[in-house]
């Protein structure tokens, strides 16, 4: 029986201080912000004087019970064109008694337009309790989970710059039970809203019966504007693409050719996709689904044909510091032409490589991979960074050796070099790969990394004059003085001869002959080596014609009277 009478009086005192729990943690609260000076909160609602009092009396209470159902009693009469009751979802307090029910159908009307335009309503998170509470511990912020609430915010809206919160605040008049509304800062808002996201000029004349939605809530009409501005979008950006090229291609003018040879492409595309954006923001203002759609595609295009056009710019910009600085170097000095065109090379990889990470990261950031993947991001960093480091090896090593050759310069574009036995002309210095003009016009394609690694030599590192050696093998009787003079005399004969060597040297005595070598030089390495050639043919003529071919190379026999004979020193 005690034991009763204590349980009794537990239950009671918890029963008299819960009473008290809503006022006390109302007191702990953030106070809320509400329009109007005639407000005073108590419990989890709004309390106010009146509510719509300009509206016929209409039991629509039990409607507007919870945020989902006040939102879904609104949706359905504005689906059913009844705007006149879904006026009553509104908190139409800002506005005159006298006005409130002559303008709350059409304030219904357009902000059910402008809801379609833009999906603030998240049905999975709209709480279906009149007091507005969530228990999904998956919602953010946290500290809202299990707290009864008299504002939500549904989201937010653009107006010329500022953005502008939706709202379905919980208000309660005297004794009646609290109801769901649009805020009255809301209210107040739509005519703006409307104003800017309002129907193009062409919606208002669509035949009713291309009006009708299909199974997708997309009306016909949409798809059917949506493709006749698409095609004349692209019929605008191939006329600008054509204009150009007939107008500017043959043009002497480095810049208007260059415009029509580089950046017709890209600038047409960027100017028919903004072309289609701006006559479909407004003509059209199409319904939600397709109006996010449209925006997500057409913006993300914008911005790869943004990234393209600065790419080729970077192009066309280094193609005209070549021409008009470059080319008139080289006939002043060749070795700096050809130290700035390694300059400009890397230069302008790095510029375009740097434009296409930029553009990549802008795409991506647009697109919300960022934010997607930033928690998994953050919980897996240590295994992403080992796996992006090792993808990206070869890239970034091919990267840091193409500035390492800009910088340093071991070789630059134009120089002549001999590569792992391939003799040519370093044509072109990329990201990732070097390439080589042999002689005979071929491409040795060498990538960066692997370039650096080896030994080559560079036959204009200094100088582009090259020294060519001719060898002769002769017999020891051999006039040397004669060969030196005539070799002089061929020299001074060809017009390749740059007048600085010309000797003609004994480098080696070998068992049978001696090594004459002869030194003739030229203004770049690829004249000497024809200078060579022809120099070579000319004096072999000469000693195979001089005295009968006696200096010719010779074996000697020595015949002894034992009938045996040496050869070479050697008893046969």
């Amino acid at each position: 029986m005690y034991m009763r009478l204590l349980c009794s009086i537990g239950i009671l005192f918890v029963v008299l201080t819960g009473m008290s729990l809503p006022a006390q943690a109302q007191e702990n609260r953030p106070p809320a912000t509400w329009e109007g000076a005639d407000t005073t909160v108590q419990g989890v609602y709004f309390e106010r004087e009146e509510l719509n009092a300009g509206l016929p009396e209409q039991g629509v209470a039990d409607e507007l019970r919870t945020p989902q159902a006040a939102l879904e009693y609104f949706i359905r009469a504005a689906r059913q064109e009844h705007f006149a009751a879904a006026g009553y979802a509104l908190n139409l307090n800002l506005l005159p008694l006298e006005q409130q029910a002559e303008r709350a159908p059409e304030l219904a009307r357009r902000l059910y337009y402008i809801l379609q335009q833009h999906t603030l309503i998240d049905w999975d998170k709209l709480p279906d309790r009149p007091d507005g509470q969530i228990d999904d511990l998956s919602v953010e912020p946290p500290e809202i989970v299990g707290q009864p609430r008299r504002s939500i915010r549904l989201g937010s809206i653009n107006l010329d710059g500022r953005f502008v919160p939706v709202r379905v605040q919980r208000i309660k008049v005297g004794d009646n039970r609290p109801v769901w509304v649009f805020s009255a800062n809301t209210v107040e808002n739509i005519p703006q809203l409307y104003e800017q996201y309002g129907p193009g000029i062409l919606t208002e004349h669509i035949p009713p019966w291309l009006q009708e939605n299909n199974s997708s809530n997309v009306a016909l009409w949409e798809w059917l504007a949506l493709l006749i501005l698409m095609t004349i979008s692209g019929g605008i950006g191939w006329f600008i693409h054509q204009t150009l090229q007939r107008a500017f291609h043959h043009s002497p003018n480095f810049w208007l050719r260059g415009v029509t040879d580089t950046l017709a492409t890209p600038l047409a595309v960027l100017i028919g996709l903004l072309w289609l954006y701006g006559s479909v923001r407004m003509l059209l203002q199409l319904t939600g689904p397709v109006t996010r759609s449209f925006d997500f595609v057409v913006l993300l295009l914008v911005i790869i044909a943004n990234t393209w056009l600065v790419m080729r710019f970077i192009k066309f910009a280094s193609d005209y510091v070549a021409e008009s600085y470059v080319q008139r170097e080289i006939n002043i000095n060749q070795d700096r032409a050809r130290e700035w065109s390694t300059y400009l090379f890397v230069l302008r990889r790095v510029l375009i490589f740097g434009a296409l990470l930029l553009g990549m990261t802008v795409v991506l950031n647009y697109v919300g991979v960022f934010e997607r993947l930033e928690l998994s991001f953050l919980a897996s960093a240590g295994l992403l960074s080992v796996i992006f480091g090792v993808a990206a090896q070869r890239v970034l090593g091919d990267l840091v050796a193409s500035m390492q050759i800009g910088l340093t310069q071991p070789v630059r574009v134009g120089d002549y070099v001999i590569f792992e036995g391939e003799w040519g002309m370093v044509e072109r210095i990329t990201f990732t790969y070097l390439t080589i003009r042999t002689w005979d016009e071929r491409r040795v394609v060498v990538p960066l990394q692997y370039f650096m690694s080896k030994p080559v030599q560079n036959l204009t590192k200094t100088s582009t004059q090259l020294i060519k050696p001719i060898h002769l093998y002769l017999d020891y009787q051999t006039d040397v003085e004669q060969i030196r003079r005539k070799f002089h005399e061929l020299v001074k004969e060809d017009e390749d001869w740059d007048g600085v060597w010309s000797e003609v040297y004994v480098t080696e005595i070998q068992a049978e002959t001696l090594e004459i070598r002869a030194l003739c030089s030229a203004r770049d390495p690829l004249t000497a080596w024809y200078l060579r050639f022809r120099l070579s043919e000319k004096l072999m003529a000469f000693v195979r014609e001089l005295d009968a071919g006696a200096y010719l190379p010779q074996q000697r026999l020595l015949i002894r009277q034992d009938g045996q004979y040496r050869q070479d020193g050697v008893a046969q």
